[in-house]
This record gives C-alpha cells, sequence and structure tokens, in this order.
C-alpha cells in the first residue's frame, strides 16, 4: 500500500515538474516573441526618423539653393 502512494506521488510529482517547463518554455518564448517585437519597432522607428532628418536636411539644403521644396517629394514618387 504504502508503495502505491509513493509510486503515485512520484508520478504526480513528474507530471508537475514536466508541466512546470512546459510553462516556463512557453514563457521564455513569448519573452523572446516580444524582445524581437520591440527590436524591430525601434529599428522602424529609427528608420523612419532617419528618413525625416535627411529630408529636414534636404528641405535645409534647398533653401540654401532657392530651390523647389517639392522637387524632392516628386523625384522620390517617380521613383516609387
Amino acid at each position: 500500500m504504502k508503495v502505491q502512494h509513493a509510486q503515485a506521488r512520484s508520478l504526480l510529482k513528474e507530471q508537475q515538474d514536466r508541466e512546470i517547463d512546459q510553462t516556463k518554455e512557453q514563457r521564455a518564448l513569448k519573452m523572446k516573441r516580444r524582445k524581437i517585437e520591440r527590436s524591430v519597432k525601434s529599428l522602424c522607428l529609427k528608420e523612419e526618423c532617419d528618413r525625416e532628418k535627411e529630408y529636414r536636411r534636404r528641405l535645409k539644403h534647398d533653401a540654401k539653393e532657392n530651390k523647389s521644396p517639392t522637387e524632392p517629394i516628386i523625384v522620390a514618387s517617380a521613383l516609387v
């Protein structure tokens, strides 16, 4: 009788350990996915910021040469 109880407890413990391990793995995957999503979002924001800086730089440069500020937009839209 005691042996059966001990076996049942060990089986229950093993099952609980497996469930805990699965939960940890799932949590780790979620955290990794979130980290990647944050990195991608950060990279996109940085690229957008760089594009805005470049556009402002071109506007300033074009203003010095008295060009129309829409010329870069027309050229860019023609390329797309």
